[in-house]
Formats: C-alpha cells, sequence, structure tokens
C-alpha cells in the first residue's frame, strides 16, 4: 500500500484529462458523448464518492511511506546537485 497513492494520483489525473476532454468537444459541438452520458450518471453518488476517498485518506495518512532521499537535505544541499 505504500506505493498506492502515487497511482491513485496518476489514476484521477488521467481521469480529470478524459473528462475535461469529453466536456470540451461536448460544448464545442453541442452533442453529448459516451463520457458525458456517465459522469452525469455517476452525479447522485458524489457523497458516497467523497466519503470514500477522505476513507482513502485517511487510511494513506497512517501508512508507512518511501522518503525521498532529497526530503532530509538543506536546500544549500540540493542546489549543489
Amino acid at each position: 500500500m505504500v506505493y498506492t497513492y502515487k497511482y491513485f494520483r496518476i489514476l484521477s489525473a488521467t481521469r480529470a484529462i478524459i473528462i475535461s476532454t469529453a466536456w470540451i468537444f461536448e460544448r464545442a459541438y453541442n452533442q453529448s458523448n459516451l463520457i458525458t452520458i456517465i459522469v452525469l450518471k455517476i452525479i447522485p453518488f458524489g457523497v458516497w464518492l467523497a466519503l470514500v476517498f477522505a476513507v482513502y485518506a485517511v487510511i494513506t495518512y497512517f501508512t508507512p511511506h518511501k522518503t525521498n532521499s532529497l526530503a532530509h537535505l538543506s536546500p544549500k544541499a540540493i542546489s549543489t546537485l
């Protein structure tokens, strides 16, 4: 579970790109598409999705994370890299 947050962020960003692109095409061509229809069906479950994301955030907060090797260096040491 250490690396799942990284993949969650990538998946969420990809999902946002797809949904926003579908929205742009819908507005540009004034025609609904499959993504828009799916998003409109998911909207009533928004509260549950927010709850799932909140629980996931709490779980990932309390699980051990791999530390970045640069995180413990001073800004002066980083600038010399």
